[in-house]
């Protein structure tokens, strides 16, 4: 008998920033663990109604996956932009006119190869991802490999129709099972790499609930030792 190949199990982790309703969290997340397929979205405060870009960006990440079996950056942002043409005209105020909203954006795509999986994706501005292996230092791309990468004003896919789009591509690599990956947006990001050694709160990290994470959060932030923002993380464990 073949024996049975690595699977995911994955758990979607989001604090909405203090005094924040849940319904005003900018951030967005949408996955297929049985398909092996993430996206995470940051809407970009300064925008017109990032929380519904960062939403139709998510749903149009997981369409489109579905309906090509890939993780495009393009692809999503063409049928995202279709889908927020054809949203209700907003009610904006006389002279007031609509301007353009932006998100940083990671999908993720694990694929079985040869009895394990191999981890392909596509990023844009500083929502990033982390490889923890045992026995390994955790792993992030490098051009995203300092807290100094993260904030300020990253490259953004927005709304406008023909706005260019910078890709970053993460190289093909291979999973085994007891790894765990981690997509997140730039606040956890910098948090994390501003860590003397993150290896440690990571591990714990891959133990907790959604609740125990909403108390590191709140903790970290309330001590001024992660910035006030939206948090969210989506943790696949390789099993």
């Amino acid at each position: 008998m073949r024996s049975r190949g690595p699977t995911l199990r994955c758990t979607h982790l989001t604090v909405p920033k203090e005094a924040a309703h849940p319904d005003d969290i900018e951030d967005a997340c949408a996955f297929d663990e049985a398909a092996g397929f993430v996206a995470v979205v940051d809407g970009a405060s300064m925008g017109y109604d990032p929380v519904a870009w960062s939403r139709i960006l998510a749903a149009a990440a997981l369409d489109v996956f579905h309906a090509s079996g890939g993780a495009d950056v393009k692809a999503v942002a063409g049928e995202a932009r279709r889908r927020w043409e054809q949203r209700p005209a907003p009610n904006l105020p006389p002279g007031i006119r609509e301007t353009p909203t932006g998100a940083t954006i990671g999908l993720v795509r694990m694929e079985p190869s040869r009895g394990g999986l191999v981890l392909e994706g596509q990023l844009v501005g500083d929502v990033n991802l982390l490889l923890c292996s045992p026995g390994r230092e955790p792993r992030v791309p490098a051009d995203l490999s300092r807290a100094g990468h993260y904030g300020g004003q990253p490259e953004t896919l927005n709304t406008h129709p023909r706005a260019k789009i910078t890709v970053r591509h993460l190289e093909p690599t291979p999973l085994r099972r007891g790894d765990a990956i981690f997509l997140f947006t730039d606040g956890f990001g910098k948090w994390l790499l501003e860590r003397a050694g993150c290896r440690p709160m990571l591990d714990h990290i891959r133990q907790i609930d959604a609740a125990s994470f909403e108390v590191l959060v709140r903790n970290e932030q309330q001590a001024g030792r992660m910035d006030v923002d939206d948090v969210t993380v989506v943790r696949c464990e390789v099993a």
